[in-house]
């Protein structure tokens, strides 16, 4: 069966087996060595665990485990502020230029250079292990995730914006970065610029970025036809998102050149579908709608799972034992539930 939990050490020597696998854009996040992902795991933890009454410097890494085999399928990387720092994207702009005399209009596309200092929170990673991809996986930990965000809100802000990848080199480099960008900052590649966001020097990189708009006509071909694309392996994740409320706002990534979607946190389809309940009875087994179970006790012991709900016409509901015992639910708790379309063979019954 599928729990999504707070990444915790036990997940340590799996998570050095999966980071490999990410993608650059994805990997960029991460460190490789096993000091480095104790840190992540140990700023996970401790944030999850601390006492807080609004966004701070928080960042939480959701798990993905078979409890069966105990294997961690994948995880969701979540910070839940940009940390005083301004996050910055280009805006994708038509600029109408009109000449009367000659009779001419001209729409111009052009990137321009846009920061914004306001409290966002930001998704930074979300993988899926290869062998499980393509069966829902990826929608499931992010559900978590943003149930998560639903229980407790004084968390976050009420902005949460989702970079993805771009079109890479078989060498790893990001296309738009190595067309676009690169040509103002020669010194630094593209393996180089992942290395400083790690170090939180994003605003020493756009120091070196052009002010003024860079005009679409006076790039090559080959540069303008990356502008705004989504890697294919990240295509299903980026409608996935667009299903869930996130809206592209003509922004794009200034590092990958794919288009950023942003959304209110309280538009989330997820957390706008919750709904919360007193448990009345725990049955063995169940037949019935399926859904994202959850119970509120603290936030460290934040847990989800897929299974069975069974509403009563008092506003009850009862739940299959398996569930229970997992998420240590008992007749009289509160529990909070969002639908989901997992197959059967993964959900608590």
């Amino acid at each position: 069966m599928l729990v999504v939990r707070p990444l915790d050490f036990r997940d340590l020597d799996q998570l050095r087996d999966i980071v490999p696998e990410l993608p650059w854009g994805n990997s960029g996040s991460f460190h490789t060595n096993r000091k480095g992902l104790e840190t992540i795991i140990a700023q996970s933890i401790e944030s999850f665990s601390c006492e807080t009454k609004k966004a701070g410097h928080q960042t939480y890494v959701f798990a993905l485990e078979e409890t069966e085999s105990q294997q961690m399928i994948g995880f969701c990387k979540l910070a839940a502020t940009n940390n005083g720092f301004p996050v910055y994207s280009y805006r994708l702009e038509t600029i109408e230029q009109r000449s009367p005399k000659l009779q001419v209009d001209k729409s111009i596309q052009v990137l321009r250079l846009i920061e914004d200092s306001g409290p966002i929170a930001l998704p930074s990673s979300l993988f899926i292990r290869s062998r499980y991809r393509a069966k829902g996986y990826d929608r499931l930990v992010l559900d978590g995730a943003y149930l998560y965000m639903g229980s407790f809100p004084q968390r976050f802000p009420d902005r949460i914006v989702n970079e993805y990848r771009g079109l890479y080199d078989t060498r790893g480099n990001s296309l738009f970065w190595k067309y676009i960008i690169q040509p103002f900052i020669r010194s630094v590649s593209y393996k180089g610029l992942l290395r400083l966001l790690r170090q939180g020097l994003e605003h020493e990189i756009t120091r070196l970025l052009p002010s003024g708009p860079i005009y679409l006509p006076l790039l090559p071909k080959r540069a303008r036809k990356i502008i705004g694309q989504v890697h294919p392996e990240a295509a299903p994740a980026f409608r996935l998102m667009q299903r869930h409320g996130f809206r592209n706002q003509s922004h794009i990534s200034y590092s990958s050149g794919a288009p950023l979607l942003e959304t209110q946190i309280r538009d989330i389809t997820t957390i706008q579908q919750n709904q919360r309940a007193i448990v009345d009875k725990i049955v063995p087994n169940l037949i019935g709608q399926t859904y994202l179970v959850n119970v509120i006790k603290s936030d460290m012991s934040f847990c989800v799972c897929p299974g069975i709900v069974e509403e009563n016409f008092d506003g009850t509901v009862n739940l299959p034992s398996a569930l229970a015992q997992q998420l240590h639910i008992y007749a009289g708790d509160t529990v909070s539930f969002t639908k989901t379309r997992l197959r059967q063979s993964f959900i608590f019954s």
